[in-house]
């Protein structure tokens, strides 16, 4: 007696014959075939399986060639019933799995009759999406949603300088206020300064209509020609992460080669500079005594590097600043807490050393002096429960906004024709206050508003606070007092 099973070895997985008693093993197909759901053909001698992307073959049984099984089929679909199958699907679905069994108060079966009749009518696949998160919607609820299965239009990506530029003027081209640090325009090669005239792309004049992201379509990391002239010497506008650079005079036209970024690269440079930009005025505010960092995300880069500024921002400092403004969220609050909440048991003293704790010694780094959180209304589900938690387990005073209030776990699950349904399926409720942390966002200690003129003007109120508060923390633990 033999059996044929699908195996992995060496992280490939073929098709094997084995023997009732395992006297031979042998491998029939190579090359991580990957099959699954075997049958036998009706021939007998020969195995028909599903591949590697879900392709259709078959392996004889005796020498393992595989060759392939060449299937097509047509499928009559009726969108009107595709429609309300997907509609039922979800309706039902997130009746049954969404985490509050009361549906916050809706009447469910309610929503399928007043919502069903327009998704049968929708005449485009968009028309019925809107319609199914307009049902969802009516449970007023965080982590939701449903997305459909198919393309929503082309998307075009257009290429970044890394230029902030002044806008039309009646003059041609269009003049330079700020180089983005680190981006294509600030690389020695090209070294475009504020105050200089940026005149053509590509031999293309900037005037008054010129739209430059269309002269950038498509362009990311390709060779741009840019035309730039010098022109006297423009008063800088201020913008947060300012490093002073300087500003080029009246001179020659010249001719630059920049390969531009993507939008998403360009963010991420912005990001930096503001970070490092905070990083200073602490540094500045504290007189060198505060640390300075900033979590974008609860994911687990983000944490790694958490982890690491840990030690290269805090290390020395007498606190630490801990910003989720801005952040979307993830799942590492805990992890986080576990390197803020360390209790001492002992200390060590190596002989010529000073006290301290071997770091090795613990699984992960350790903060255990003051610190503060900045946090505002972007701040948004598990960096929520950061929030939360500094003021439930008392670690730190919050300073800031309110946060968005929108606190569930979240999963999701496919429908019949491939659209995502977005399932909240665990409610988090907070030890310090016992209520529902969806609909109820994190209140800071000290609330403090940021409005667009402080954007603008590169002012940051609320950071300024949270290094008011923590160096008076500093100050009363220490006995003394704070300069304000």
């Amino acid at each position: 007696s033999v059996v044929y099973v699908g195996s992995t070895l060496d992280g490939d997985r073929d098709l094997w014959k084995v023997t009732w008693d395992g006297d031979e093993v042998k491998r029939l197909t190579k090359g991580n075939q990957r099959p699954s759901r075997l049958h036998w053909n009706t021939d007998g001698k020969s195995i028909n399986f599903l591949g590697r992307g879900g392709s259709i073959k078959q392996a004889s049984a005796d020498s393992g060639k595989v060759s392939g099984l060449p299937f097509s089929t047509r499928i009559r679909i009726d969108p009107k019933a595709r429609q309300l199958q997907v509609f039922d699907e979800a309706w039902r679905t997130m009746g049954q799995r969404f985490y509050d069994p009361a549906m916050h108060g809706v009447d469910w079966e309610a929503m399928r009759a007043k919502y069903r009749p327009l998704a049968e009518v929708a005449v485009t696949y968009s028309e019925f999406s809107n319609i199914v998160n307009r049902m969802l919607g009516e449970l007023n609820s965080s982590h939701l949603g449903f997305r459909g299965g198919g393309p929503d239009g082309v998307d075009e990506s257009s290429g970044e300088l890394g230029l902030v530029l002044a806008p039309p003027d009646g003059q041609p081209g269009r003049t330079v206020v700020d180089v983005v640090p680190d981006g294509p325009a600030a690389t020695a090669a090209a070294s475009i300064q504020v105050g200089e005239r940026l005149m053509a792309i590509d031999d293309e004049p900037l005037d008054d209509d010129a739209r430059i992201y269309q002269l950038l379509r498509d362009r990311v990391r390709d060779r741009v020609r840019l035309k730039v002239q010098a022109q006297p010497e423009l008063r800088r506008v201020h913008r947060r992460g300012d490093h002073g650079r300087n500003v080029r005079v009246a001179g020659e036209e010249r001719e630059v080669i920049v390969r531009p970024i993507s939008t998403g690269a360009l963010g991420n440079l912005l990001y930096e500079d503001w970070v490092r930009a905070n990083q200073e005025r602490v540094d500045e505010l504290s007189g060198g005594r505060l640390g300075y960092l900033h979590v974008r995300s609860m994911s687990t880069p983000q944490l790694e590097r958490f982890e690491q500024e840990l030690y290269s921002v805090a290390h020395g400092r007498d606190g630490l600043l801990i910003d989720v403004r801005n952040n979307g969220g993830g799942w590492t609050t805990d992890y986080m807490l576990a390197m803020l909440m360390v209790k001492s048991h002992a200390t060590t003293v190596p002989r010529g050393g000073g006290p301290g704790y071997p770091q090795g010694r613990r699984p992960l780094y350790a903060w255990s002096k003051p610190v503060a959180t900045l946090c505002n209304q972007y701040s948004f589900s598990n960096a929520e429960i950061f929030s939360h938690s500094m003021q439930t387990l008392g670690r730190g005073q919050v300073i800031g906004m309110e946060t968005a209030g929108g606190v569930i776990s979240t999963g999701g699950t496919r429908l019949m024709d491939g659209s995502w349904l977005r399932l909240p399926f665990r409610g988090w409720w907070s030890d310090g206050t016992g209520k529902n942390m969806e609909g109820n966002g994190a209140v800071p200690d000290h609330v403090v508003p940021m409005n667009p003129d402080d954007e603008r003007s590169g002012s940051d109120p609320q950071l300024e606070t949270a290094v008011r508060v923590l160096l008076d923390e500093l100050g009363a633990a220490a006995g003394g007092s704070t300069l304000r």
